[in-house]
């Protein structure tokens, strides 16, 4: 165990701390970023806010339980981020419209096959559970091919970016630290003036890195886009087999008597 290196380190973390508290009251200098990367920054955490709102609805579009808050949902992910979890919707165990179906079947079995309300309920039946298999296949692609994409992006790119922002505000704090130290020496030696220097290197090296991990948040919006785009084509599908079924229920309902 380097004792040596542990009391190093634990010095820095609350030279860190201290110069911290200076800032928020205003008694140290601190270095500000420049315009375009608070901007580009301001982006990504826009980015990021709107990309966990829209998990949070689909799911919850998807399966709006008793009780449900979009609260939970935006928990859920945060969750799942920080414990490095991958995402997976949450479907309802058995979906209305097949519950619908279910209890049309069995009224069309109680009415009776020989009389034309029962066959139009046992069709209506057999019709709202297909639309529940639709219903399915339509979150499956869902999930699939939009919610994964998203969550892709909080979870690769939204959490390197954390980490190359701790990165630069632990070296910004090491060279605010050591610059305003230094100030307030008349004369100090070089072997300060170098580990200044050196700090001043690492900071502007980390600010470069964290800028192009900024600028790369431009390139996910394609992703999304295309994203979003697989999402509309997954709900184009779904509503054309929904109106194919309701044709041919309607049809097979529309030849049968009027009588009992």
């Amino acid at each position: 165990m380097d004792l040596k290196k542990i009391i190093g380190d634990t010095q820095n973390a609350v030279d860190r701390l201290l110069q911290v508290t200076n800032e928020a009251f205003g008694r140290s200098e601190r270095t500000e970023y420049d315009l375009e990367f608070t901007q580009l920054l301001a982006h990504a955490e826009v980015l990021y806010k709107t990309t966990k709102k829209i998990i949070g609805i689909v799911e919850f579009w998807v399966n709006p339980l008793k009780g449900r808050r979009l609260e939970d949902m935006s928990d859920k992910i945060e969750k799942l981020l920080s414990d490095h979890k991958s995402f997976q919707l949450n479907v309802p165990m058995k979906y209305p419209t097949e519950c619908l179906g279910d209890v049309l079947l069995s009224a069309s079995v109680d009415i009776g096959k020989k009389y034309a309300y029962g066959q139009a309920l046992k069709k209506c039946g057999e019709y709202h559970r297909t639309l529940a298999v639709i219903e399915n296949e339509r979150n499956q692609a869902v999930e699939r091919r939009f919610l994964l994409i998203l969550f892709h992006f909080m979870q690769c790119d939204w959490v390197g970016l954390q980490s190359e922002m701790k990165k630069l505000q632990v070296s910004r704090l090491n060279y605010d630290t050591a610059r305003n130290k230094i100030k307030k020496e008349t004369q100090p030696d070089s072997e300060v003036t170098l580990n200044l220097e050196k700090l001043r290197v690492e900071f502007e090296s980390q600010l470069k890195e964290t800028r192009k991990k900024l600028e790369g948040m431009k390139m996910v919006h394609q992703t999304l886009l295309a994203a979003l785009k697989e999402f509309v084509g997954a709900e184009c599908r779904y509503f054309k087999a929904c109106l194919a079924q309701a044709q041919a229920a309607a049809e097979f309902i529309g030849q049968l008597p009027d009588g009992p």
